[in-house]
């Protein structure tokens, strides 16, 4: 890189701070023969010649507004001829990205080589009170051919971003990633940060944000997708009513009082409002502050005590590494019939600890407390004058830990919540702030003393199904799954409910003309579907959208399902749909809804619909227009 500074003062603006920033461009060389350059003409910042007052640096840059790019030859491309060309020297020059399908790759040619694009920027600046700070961010992208067919692409960003962004933008596009995809006709393998969405069945639904390596291939006429990767964080679903006039912050994720906040994996959510999915924006529909775990609305859609708030999110991980595996393979079958397969499993490493830290006695106590995380003995003797409470006896019948203060009892006790009425003692907040707990009886308290320790979970899940085309008129699916729990991967206690099992069956008649006498008189579709949930079964995401259990007009469902639904379609005229709706749905202890519903939808030069919608349970009737 050559450079040329031309002297001068720096200009500078006083408006309680000034700024210097310069911006480098480059680009590496990968060539074989001795370097040969050529400066090029200067191009000036404004475009035109600066005047004194002004610092200015010349460096040699491609005359396109784009970023520099250089085209490097392969290392598999064969060595150039002995007899050197009477060509002038030439390093740098402008290469179209290359842009390529799996499967869909071109013959090789002779631009086979890497492009590199990126930057360099640094910047440093200076103001009245304050300390001089330097930034730099590098972004640089290679894509290209390395050997006949085969295509690589690659990024690596590093734009000194926190850790959670504030997630004010649309697109996240800008975040620190590293990532590496090696194409062919048969496969793909792409290594760094990805996101993996692989779902062939209704039951094996997974979306994460992943650091790792995945593998797709097709071999013997089935498609295989193979993923190994640590997770960012667990995944969580809110549903929440809105608050009048409140257009946020709404807590994703609770936490006690004075607790920090876990925060959300960035780019991680998905956000309903009344059934419509919404764009990340601070000028589109809300903005999320991914440290504090909250989301806020903009004013383009007015938070009422009615409005419906459904996320799906991913909860950064605190306590363990987090692992994914998955493997799902499909195919077909003929020409009317397809199969397919998924195994996935998601848990924490118990050997690799973040926040979390195990002692080998708590290790003994956990597999000693099955599926439990507390611990029962909150108490720690540390003598007298050194604790806080007292174990007072005074009332044999309910013996009790009383709060001295600081400095004055025998013992220091922790306290874990187990949900109101669950607990003996309540938290309350002293005249000088410092927070303990007192006593309030047997079942009239949130906390009871404990420790609360960090259990690392696992889950996998076993998801087969298929379909098939019977007389070209009606399709049939079939899909059944089963899944595992543990709460515990360190003791085998309480293992007996951790598996569960769900099956789905599914028909659907294609559209069928009706015809009276020869006389078209439109068309027919239907469909039946079948739907069986144990009450054990865990899924890796949600299987229905948010707010499901109020289309049904039922509380929300803790345990098993089963569900039948038939839904039948007529089209009188191409412009003119009919619908009709039934459905039944049976919930783990007892509650039971019938759902009906009819609509009509009009696509002409006037554009318009008609709903109604009947669900009726034990407990009520509720109807809507």
């Amino acid at each position: 890189m050559k450079a040329r500074a031309r002297r001068g003062a720096a200009a500078w603006t006083r408006r309680g701070a000034a700024a210097l920033a310069a911006t480098l461009l480059f680009a590496p060389t990968l060539v074989s023969a001795p370097a040969a350059a050529r400066p090029v003409p200067v191009v000036h910042p404004g475009g035109a010649e600066a005047s004194r007052d002004t610092l200015t640096i010349d460096y040699p840059v491609s005359l396109a507004p784009s970023l520099l790019a250089l085209r490097a030859r392969s290392a598999f491309e064969a060595s150039p001829s002995a007899t050197p060309v009477e060509t002038p020297p030439t390093l740098l020059r402008r290469v179209e990205p290359v842009r390529a399908a799996i499967g869909s790759i071109s013959a090789p040619s002779a631009q086979d080589g890497l492009a590199f694009n990126g930057s360099k920027t640094v910047s440093v600046e200076v103001g009245r009170n304050r300390d001089a700070s330097l930034h730099q961010t590098l972004d640089l992208t290679v894509r290209g051919r390395v050997a006949g067919d085969v295509e690589v692409a690659a990024t690596m960003s590093d734009q000194e971003l926190p850790f959670a962004p504030d997630g004010s933008t649309r697109e996240l596009e800008d975040l620190d990633r590293l990532f590496l995809s090696v194409r062919a006709p048969q496969g793909e393998v792409t290594m760094g940060d990805m996101s993996l969405n692989a779902a062939p069945g209704e039951f094996a639904r997974v979306s994460r944000q992943l650091q790792g390596v995945r593998g797709m291939a097709r071999v013997g006429g089935a498609q295989w997708d193979v993923a190994a990767a640590s997770a960012k964080g667990e995944r969580r679903s809110l549903e929440v009513r809105g608050e009048e006039g409140k257009q946020g912050p709404y807590e994703l994720t609770p936490r006690a009082r004075g607790e920090a906040p876990p925060g959300v994996v960035a780019g991680s959510e998905t956000v309903w409002l009344d059934g419509i999915k919404r764009k990340r924006g601070a000028d589109a529909d809300y903005a999320m502050d991914y440290g504090a775990g909250t989301i806020t609305f903009t004013t383009r859609h007015p938070i009422t005590a009615q409005s419906r708030i459904g996320v799906d999110f991913e909860q950064a991980t605190t306590r363990f590494r987090r692992s994914l595996y998955s493997a799902v393979t499909q195919g077909t079958v003929a020409r009317a019939g397809r199969w397919y397969a998924a195994y996935l499993r998601d848990g924490d490493d118990p050997k690799n600890p973040l926040d979390a830290s195990l002692s080998p006695e708590d290790r003994v106590a956990l597999s000693g407390l099955g599926d439990s995380a507390i611990a029962q003995s909150g108490a720690r003797y540390v003598g007298p004058g050194q604790g806080d409470y007292a174990w007072d006896e005074s009332d044999p019948a309910t013996p009790r830990w009383v709060h001295l203060g600081p400095g004055r009892g025998d013992h220091r006790v922790d306290f874990v919540v187990v949900g109101a009425g669950r607990g003996s003692y309540a938290d309350t907040v002293a005249i000088d702030g410092t927070r303990f707990y007192r006593f309030l009886g047997k079942s009239l308290g949130t906390y009871v003393p404990g420790r609360s320790l960090p259990v690392p979970t696992s889950r996998h899940l076993l998801d087969l199904g298929g379909g098939a085309l019977v007389g070209n008129a009606v399709r049939l699916d079939a899909e059944v799954a089963r899944s595992g729990l543990d709460r515990n991967a360190l003791s085998s206690l309480d293992d007996g409910d951790n598996v569960g099992s769900a099956v789905r069956l599914a028909a659907q008649m294609n559209p069928r003309p009706v015809r009276v006498g020869g006389r078209s008189l439109g068309a027919l579709r239907a469909s039946a579907a079948f739907r069986s949930i144990g009450s054990r079964f865990e899924p890796m995401d949600r299987l229905d959208p948010s707010f499901e259990d109020e289309r049904w007009n039922q509380a929300a469902r803790t345990g098993g399902e089963e569900r039948r639904e038939f839904f039948l379609q007529y089209d009188p005229a191409a412009a003119l749909s009919l619908r009709g709706e039934l459905g039944r749905r049976s919930l783990e202890g007892g509650s039971r809804s019938s759902r009906r519903a009819a609509s009509a939808d009009w696509r002409g030069a006037l554009v318009g619909g008609f709903r109604w919608e009947e669900a009726l349970n034990g407990q009520g009737t509720e109807r809507g227009w």
